[in-house]
């Protein structure tokens, strides 16, 4: 990691300050790590391709689970698409999403529709997504409408309706719509660069000033993309072809090494 005067951090929520926002119980050593960094003057932000719960509901979560924050501080797939379909004229929204896209989209005064007509189709994750909501979304991406992606996950583990286990993630439905229609994939989130730039100005904070904390490929491979001036990872090995300055095995794990360490 490049040394700096000014030393900032860039953490992933779930997976690195607790297991699942459905659950948001924090993990050892994540209230640590952000009392830590935050005597030593150093600014954190938090970004997650969360898009199934709003900002407001993930911003309550993490409040309720001991962790200080403002809401500057905290990134989410959901927010940033709200922004970038505003940004872009996409005024009426027809949105899969378990009801926390749908939210931070109207808070960005935009309209989210049942159907026809809509200016884009904006995909986040639903345990309960039906034919229906395909068969919606076909019509509308046949119609041209761009295909936006909020978030990126594959899978995701998590907590619904009483089962706890790894779910389908949005990255996942907006494929098979994409194999249905041939729309291209328009991605707001990990490891788009884009989201982690807005992450960082949220906060005042520049790529070169600051640390990712991730525990997934996207997480690192969006570090280094953004430019950033290094890359960690949480797990017990980084995926093949993914490269972090340091590997750590659980929160824990980096919080003691932060706490001894100069940074």
């Amino acid at each position: 990691m490049r040394a700096s005067r000014s030393r900032g951090w860039l953490l992933d929520i779930e997976g690195v300050l607790c297991d699942s926002m459905d659950t948001p119980h924090p993990l050892p050593g994540a209230r640590g790590f952000l009392r830590e960094a935050e005597e030593r003057g150093s600014p954190v932000a938090l970004l997650s391709n969360i898009s199934r719960l709003s900002h407001r509901q993930v911003l309550r979560g993490l409040r309720a689970a001991g962790f200080r924050l403002r809401p500057r501080q905290v990134t989410t797939a959901g927010l940033a698409a709200a922004s970038y379909l505003r940004a872009r004229g996409h005024r009426r929204v027809y949105a899969i999403s378990e009801g926390g896209l749908a939210r931070d989209l109207e808070a960005a005064g935009l309209q989210v529709v049942r159907g026809p007509p809509a200016d884009a189709v904006a995909v986040g994750a639903h345990r309960g997504l039906t034919g229906g909501h395909l068969t919606t979304a076909l019509g509308l991406l046949h119609r041209e409408a761009p295909l936006v992606l909020c978030g990126g996950s594959a899978t995701f583990r998590g907590t619904y309706r009483g089962r706890t286990g790894v779910f389908p993630g949005e990255g996942s439905i907006a494929a098979a719509l994409r194999h249905a229609t041939g729309a291209p994939i328009d991605q707001v989130g990990k490891p788009d660069p884009r989201i982690y730039r807005m992450a960082l100005q949220r906060v005042g904070l520049r790529p070169a000033w600051t640390v990712m904390v991730g525990d997934g490929a996207a997480d690192i491979l969006g570090a280094h993309r953004a430019h950033m001036a290094g890359a960690i990872y949480i797990g017990r090995r980084a995926p093949p072809g993914v490269h972090p300055d340091r590997v750590f095995p659980t929160t824990q794990a980096l919080f003691r090494w932060y706490r001894a360490s100069r940074l």
